[in-house]
């Protein structure tokens, strides 16, 4: 719903999903106005050695980084991601450059956030971040 609301992709559909509703008869000047990245951590594999837990980290983010451009292609007008952003951080560093190109805001939607940090405090894995 929060996506449907704030998507400058959804701006044709607002009417449709809130025109009815108290949120429709006071839309705000947010709606519709920005790109946004939805990013949802269930999918992180947390049973797995340091390395392989932030490749799954790194591999999360990318894929919802590639699917936000593709989804905004007509904002973006990318054709392929670079390879050599393949990490959460590159990969992130380079939407926030393309987004900021083309003068347009992101709102960044994450789902279980705190999945995969509970899971692996849950088991005491000790891991220590640097």
């Amino acid at each position: 719903m929060m996506e449907t609301y704030y998507d400058v992709n959804e701006k044709g559909n607002f009417e449709k999903y809130f025109g009815n509703l108290y949120i429709g008869k006071n839309k705000t000047s947010e709606a519709n106005k920005y790109v946004v990245l939805k990013l949802s951590f269930t999918k992180i594999i947390t049973d797995l050695k340091k390395d392989d837990l932030i490749e799954s980290f790194d591999h999360t983010v990318v894929i919802g980084i590639e699917q936000c451009i593709r989804s905004h292609h007509n904002i973006f007008k990318i054709k392929e991601f670079p390879k050599e952003k393949k990490r959460a951080i590159y990969a992130l560093e380079y939407l926030i450059m393309e987004a900021q190109l083309r003068n347009v805001k992101i709102l960044l939607l994450i789902d279980e956030y705190d999945n995969f940090a509970n899971n692996i405090m849950s088991k005491n894995r000790g891991y220590m971040m640097t």
